[in-house]
């Protein structure tokens, strides 16, 4: 009964992180540039052992199996509904493939579709929230009375100065062979794995990258009906699991009774 008892354990590690991610999901639902993810399972090796007849003779062999376990956790690119912030010129949306290239202070490079972004102290682009430059070039702002800051939707950034148009800048993207596997780091920044393969660097609309939309933000991709569905299913396959194990530990209790 040990070996139930393990095989139920399986079934509820595996039922409470499928939990956690539909949780994890529901609460991210209004998060800009949120990507769902679901965790993966795989069935363990099956034992195999044989089968005794009526006279006690073998007569075959059955597989036995031995519970569930996680291989991995997949992240959803797929877009999430694009919306129009007419007041924050600041705001960037991907329409299309690719990711934004952000620069972190100690110079490593994280990508985001989150294009929440604004103007620090020093006039550079930074990300809401985190302040960390947008690009692997820093787009910096002239504190010379720049007005009319536009971003096109090839990514060229351009301001107004004595009434004169100014290129300062250009936004810069990256997309994947397989963004599946980028890994992720909270904060809506994803980093490149062996999974995800080496980023490949371009400015929107080249390359196949998508274009960029001022003045709109990418919402979440999470479903809310579809992760209630997934989280109602967690939550039944977790009491199955629980009630395999209740009953396993009950029966083993009554073997050690009926062996002292």
């Amino acid at each position: 009964m040990a070996t139930a008892l393990r095989t139920a354990a399986t079934g509820l590690q595996a039922s409470s992180q499928a939990i956690k991610d539909d949780a994890n999901n529901l609460a991210n639902l209004n998060t800009n540039g949120y990507k769902r993810f679901k965790s993966s399972f795989y069935d363990l090796a099956y034992r195999t052992e044989r089968r005794l007849g009526e006279d006690d003779k073998e007569i075959g062999l059955v597989q036995m199996g031995n519970g569930v376990a996680i291989s991995g956790i997949s992240s959803d690119f797929s877009p999430g509904e694009i919306i129009q912030t007419e007041s924050n010129g600041f705001n960037v949306a991907i329409s299309g493939v690719g990711f934004f290239v952000i620069t972190k202070p100690d110079g490593s490079i994280a990508y985001t579709r989150n294009g929440e972004f604004m103007k620090d102290s020093e006039g550079k682009i930074v990300m809401v929230g985190t302040g960390y430059q947008v690009g692997q070039q820093a787009i910096v702002i002239p504190d010379m009375g720049a007005t009319d800051f536009t971003i096109k939707e090839n990514g060229t950034v351009s301001v107004m100065i004595d009434n004169a148009v100014q290129e300062i800048g250009r936004v810069e993207m990256a997309n994947f062979i397989n963004p599946n596997g980028l890994k992720r780091l909270g904060q809506h920044l994803f980093e490149e794995s062996e999974g995800s393969g080496a980023p490949m660097f371009a400015h929107p609309d080249e390359n196949n990258m998508g274009t960029v939309k001022q003045y709109y933000i990418e919402k979440s991709n999470v479903d809310p009906i579809l992760s209630i569905l997934s989280l109602t299913e967690s939550s039944h396959w977790n009491n199955y699991s629980l009630k395999a194990f209740e009953v396993g530990a009950k029966i083993e209790d009554r073997l050690m009774d009926a062996r002292v």
